[in-house]
């Protein structure tokens, strides 16, 4: 799963925000015993003040379940969940509440074993028959917690399908969650969830495209009600429609287009969730450079990242970009800067400021920035011939993946062999296999200028312990010799 779904049901009671309650001293009996009071700020500390004990206060408050007043039933049930896994003893104790005569009770029993997660697999039936219950309440509480202890298609499917058609909105939404955690599990729900995706509520709506997200690109057939849904007028389902296309890209090129037009969108979670499809279709859409390119300059990061990525991905038909990508590499975000270089590698350019700006990157505080930048610059080939001295100095790096870019991009740039070819031979001793690796190939890619390294070559070709690094290092031998 790559996004939460945006919409979340307040369907349980919070107890958060209650006073705090460390500076009255009672006994364990006594804070439960004020469940019962009949003023409700004063019960409610008491739940607080359960809670903050926790399993050990599990014992009372399942006896508070059976013996107390309807409200005291409530809060034990809801302070149960709030303890959270240490009330995994209480779980029989809630699934019989579930059966309470009361529907404050049974609710407050549902959101309570959700809260319990996988410790309450075995209330599942329970919970499922708890979706016809006669209050609307419960039946939302008991789609919530389906959609949390683990339920299994087999056993809640067809019931939950059954659900979608309930006349409460709030039920429908939590039943689309249970869906929706059922993942790909939910393929038979897939016209059903389409459907949904007409409901007259957004909350609705925004659930049935996450869950349709959830189910993968066996969801292929939702693609047209997905893109239609990015002209949605609620903000939520905009963005869960363009989540949801992210997880299924191979399938959702026709949304391109409303995807590009959702990159101008008011809301900048819809920005970030159509910029990170569009990076996923990426190569298939070189029509959207001018958008994408547009999108650098976006307030919202995890949209500059998304559009640099994608015109990466693009490659050498992004290069009007690279002006907008080179300005780029100065965001304040480490990960624009990261994205927008080896954008610029992938697209292969090579213009002057492009390449000094990828030489500072050498420099940043980020290690993967500087990986990136190594990466560009090696990709630029001898036109980064200034680039050299930089790239020596990565080879110094503590990260081990700089100094791979680094030995990589020196044997692509191919100048300077009287101080590069020592600097490649010194890390065929490296602790890391690749560094060693990356810098035999790159020593045999300046072949007899680099004799200088044959001594050292043999050796590893003899006595390196990785058996990838001897094969380089032979054929850096054979290559030099030649």
């Amino acid at each position: 799963m790559r996004w939460l779904p945006i919409l979340t049901l307040f369907l349980t009671p919070s107890l958060a925000w209650c006073d705090d309650t460390t500076a009255e001293s009672k006994t364990l009996a006594e804070w439960v015993e004020q469940l019962n009071d009949e003023d409700q700020p004063t019960a409610r500390k008491a739940a607080k003040a359960l809670t903050k004990i926790g399993e050990k206060a599990v014992p009372e408050l399942i006896k508070a379940l059976r013996d107390s007043g309807v409200s005291a039933r409530s809060l034990a049930a809801t302070v149960l969940g709030d303890i959270g896994t240490d009330a995994k003893a209480s779980v029989p104790a809630l699934i019989e509440a579930m059966k309470d005569e009361e529907e404050l009770v049974r609710g407050s029993a549902a959101g309570a074993l959700g809260e319990l997660g996988l410790d309450a697999k075995a209330a599942v039936p329970g919970l499922v028959k708890s979706l016809e219950d006669a209050d609307s309440w419960v039946r939302s509480n008991a789609g919530y917690a389906l959609s949390l202890v683990g339920a299994e298609a087999k056993d809640v499917l067809e019931p939950l399908l059954a659900a979608l058609k309930d006349d409460e909105f709030s039920v429908r939404g939590s039943v689309l969650s249970a869906i929706a955690a059922l993942a790909r599990d939910a393929r038979p729900a897939v016209p059903q969830l389409i459907d949904a995706m007409k409901d007259p509520s957004p909350s609705v709506r925004s659930r049935a495209a996450y869950a349709l997200g959830r189910v993968g690109p066996e969801a292929r057939a939702a693609v047209p009600v997905l893109n239609a849904a990015l002209k949605d007028r609620s903000a939520t389902v905009r963005a869960d429609a363009a989540s949801a296309l992210w997880e299924m890209p191979k399938e959702a090129e026709e949304a391109v287009p409303n995807l590009l037009g959702a990159l101008s969108d008011a809301d900048s979670l819809v920005r970030r969730y159509a910029s990170a499809a569009l990076a996923e279709i990426g190569s298939r859409i070189p029509t959207a450079v001018d958008p994408l390119t547009k999108a650098l300059t976006d307030a919202d990061r995890e949209v500059r990242r998304n559009a640099a990525s994608c015109l990466g991905e693009i490659g050498p038909a992004a290069k009007s970009a690279a002006t907008a990508l080179t300005k780029a590499l100065s965001d304040k975000d480490s990960d624009v800067r990261r994205n927008a270089a080896s954008a610029l590698g992938q697209i292969g350019v090579r213009d002057r400021s492009a390449i000094e700006n990828l030489i500072k990157l050498l420099e940043d505080s980020d290690r993967k920035v500087r990986s990136r930048a190594a990466y560009a610059l090696g990709e630029a080939g001898p036109e980064a011939k200034d680039a050299v001295p930089g790239l020596l100095s990565t080879l110094k790096d503590k990260d081990s993946e700089v100094r791979r870019f680094g030995a990589a991009a020196l044997g692509e740039i191919g100048t300077d062999t009287e101080k590069v070819v020592p600097a490649l031979a010194n890390l065929l001793k490296d602790t890391d296999v690749l560094v060693r690796r990356i810098a035999a190939g790159s020593l045999a890619r300046f072949g007899m200028e680099a004799k200088g390294a044959i001594a050292v070559l043999k050796s590893a070709a003899i006595e390196d312990t990785d058996n990838g690094v001897r094969l380089h290092a032979a054929k850096a031998v054979k290559q030099i010799e030649r």
